[in-house]
């Protein structure tokens, strides 16, 4: 919501077309399906033209996040707060795909695939992305990049 008010978009309008109320505005913690979200997400960018919203959603900083970025920040370490993104993400969305991978030298936090438009996917994509990107700076620090990237 915010990256849309911040660009001046009329995000109410959005939440209207999408079924979704408008208190979301000012709660956090409000409760919506995953599929209204995406919904939502597809639509205010594609009308906006602003192509990477999920990814401006997702510079929210955790914290924002109500309670799911609450229980993250305040993890004791990395590897917990990886732990509590998952778990949290699956508390939010029952088919939330979210898990920590590693082999002998890595270790890979993933996300499994998401259904919806094309649209909706490239939001969520990036929404995630950053959040997880977020979550991972927590412990590596905040100019930490993945290997091979200039994120």
């Amino acid at each position: 919501m915010t990256a849309l008010q911040e660009r001046g978009a009329p995000a109410a309008r959005y939440l209207e077309r999408a079924g979704l109320p408008e208190e979301l505005l000012e709660n956090a913690d409000g409760l919506i399906s995953a599929f209204s979200l995406w919904a939502f997400a597809g639509e205010a960018a594609r009308d906006t033209g602003i192509r990477d919203l999920g990814m401006a959603a997702g510079s929210v900083p955790v914290a924002d996040h109500g309670e799911f970025g609450s229980k993250v920040i305040y993890a004791p370490t990395l590897y917990r707060a990886i732990e509590t993104f998952c778990s949290e993400a699956l508390a939010e969305y029952s088919r939330a795909d979210f898990y920590l991978t590693r082999d002998a030298r890595t270790a890979w936090f993933c996300r499994g695939p998401i259904d919806g438009s094309s649209e909706q996917v490239q939001q969520v994509e990036l929404y995630v992305l950053v959040l997880m990107l977020q979550t991972l700076r927590l412990g590596l620090g905040p100019e930490w990049k993945p290997e091979g990237t200039t994120a």
